[in-house]
This record gives C-alpha cells, structure tokens and sequence, in this order.
C-alpha cells in the first residue's frame, strides 16, 4: 500500500512538473500585438491598412511602417499594394520605408479601399506594435491632403482580431531626423485636420514639433539666401551701370563678367551656410 501511495505521489509531483513547463514555454512564446491581438511563436501575421474619405486625388507619398525585427519576420512576396503601382520600398532593420509619386496616373481613396498589406512570421513572443508614420503625401498643386480617414484590420492565421480601427502610429524616436516629414499632420484617430471633429486630437508630429521646426528653419535660411542673391544681383546690376559721354545711362560690364561674379558670391553664400546649418541641427 505503501508502494502505491509512493508511486502515486511521484507520478502527481511529475505531472505538476509538466504542467509548469509547458506553462513557461506558453508564456515565452505568446505574443501581444497592438494592445489587443494574441499570437503565439509560429503564427502568422496580416496587417492590412485601408484609406477613405480622401476629396482630392493623391499624387504622391512617403511613408514609413515600423515593426519588431527580433519578434517579426517578414514573409517574402507578401507586401502589397493592390491599388497602387510603381511603388518603391526598402526594409531596413525593421523600418519599412515607402514612397511613391506619379502626376499623370493620381490615386482616388474618396472610397475605402486597401492601401497596403504586409504579413508577418512570429519568431519570439511578448509584446510589440506594428505602427505607421505619414511623412508627405499630396495632391494638385503639392498641397498636402488635409481629409483622410486611416484604419487598419490585423488577422493571425486568418482570423481577424483588430478590424476598422484607427492604425498606431510610430513613436517619434523611429522617425529618422534626416527624413524630415512634410506638412502633413499624423492624427492618432486616423483622421485629417478637416474631418476630425472638434476638440483637442493627440498628434504624433505637428506644426510646432522639433522636426517640423527644423525643417522650416532649413526653408527659411534657403529663402534668405536666395533673397540675399536677387539683392547682390541687383546691386551688381547698379554698380556696373556706365554713363554714356552724352551723360545718359546705358551699357555696363559684359553679362559673362557678371555672371561670374553671381556664381562666385552664391558659392560663397553655400560655404557659409553648411556649418550655420549644422549649428542649427545640433
């Protein structure tokens, strides 16, 4: 009786043993994405991101998507963009970006249509985001869209989770100072500074952020150069205005003389400019 009570207790001890391993190795290889969506090591990841609502049809964007490259792998042959053509992009160490422009051939999102998909292996569990970032995208004119409705669906072994809610959007530190973004303003409702409603609405990057400002400060300082030109121009144009004998105004230096002298003082204005820029960036 002994025998049996020992061997029933070694073999309960074994099971709670188990149990607490395959319990471990769930927890390790379960995965939140987006705060909602469950996936575990192995799965399969679609992210699919819809635009609406646009009234003016787009004539080209850059964008950027950003996802985990230690906890998702791409899957080769699987992003798409089935109502664009021509578009360019590079994955770099988890940052997917993505441009593209085409005056004669516009895009018309006045309709909810797919914009992209991508999907995606789990290879590690815990937790992540798959975010996107507008940094430009513009209509006629170059004026940058200010109507727009953004969502997203994210399916795991094609089952939907997350539909028709408004995409994350990347957390600034992933958007590259070099890349600067544009007018257009990231909404976290997903929606255009013309159709979001009233009231106060969290931005990720707006008119007075570091990157926009630095941005205008690089605009402002080529404006003032180019202004300080037209001056020297005119003044060389002044300068180098002769008297006929008669007295009356009239020919000047030859046009290649001054010409020259533009080039020259323009190339001087450049050489001055790249360390003020510089300083300007640090």
């Amino acid at each position: 009786m002994k025998k049996i009570i020992g061997i029933f207790s070694a073999a309960c001890i074994l099971l709670q043993i188990i149990g607490l391993s395959v319990s471990a190795v769930s927890a390790e290889d379960e995965l939140t994405i987006n705060k909602k969506a469950k996936a575990t090591a192995g799965d399969k990841i679609k992210y699919t991101l819809y635009l609406a609502d646009t009234e003016e049809e787009i004539e080209g964007f850059e964008m950027q998507l950003h996802f985990d490259k230690d906890i998702l792998k791409p899957v080769e042959d699987a992003f798409k963009f089935p109502n664009i053509n021509g578009v360019v992009e590079n994955e770099v160490d988890g940052d997917i970006y993505i441009n593209w422009t085409n005056i004669s051939n516009k895009l018309s999102f006045s309709d909810k249509k797919v914009f992209l998909s991508l999907e995606f292996n789990v290879i590690s569990g815990g937790s992540t985001d798959i975010t996107y970032f507008i940094k430009e995208m513009y209509g006629s004119n170059m004026s940058y869209l200010k109507k727009f409705t953004w969502t997203y669906d994210l399916a795991v072994n094609d089952e939907d989770q997350i539909t028709g809610e408004a995409p994350l959007l990347t957390d600034i530190k992933h958007v590259k100072a070099n890349n600067l973004q544009g007018a257009y303003i990231n909404y976290e409702d997903g929606k255009g500074e013309e159709n979001g409603g009233d009231g106060e609405r969290k931005v990720v990057t707006d008119p007075d952020s570091d990157l926009l400002q630095q941005r205008d400060l690089e605009q402002q300082n080529m404006a003032g150069q180019t202004a300080t030109v037209s001056r020297i121009i005119s003044d060389i144009q002044d300068v180098t205005r002769v008297k006929e004998k008669d007295g009356e105004g009239g020919g000047g230096l030859p046009m290649g003389v001054i010409i020259g002298v533009v080039v020259v003082l323009f190339a001087a204005l450049i050489i001055i400019a790249i360390p003020l820029s510089k300083r300007n960036k640090k």
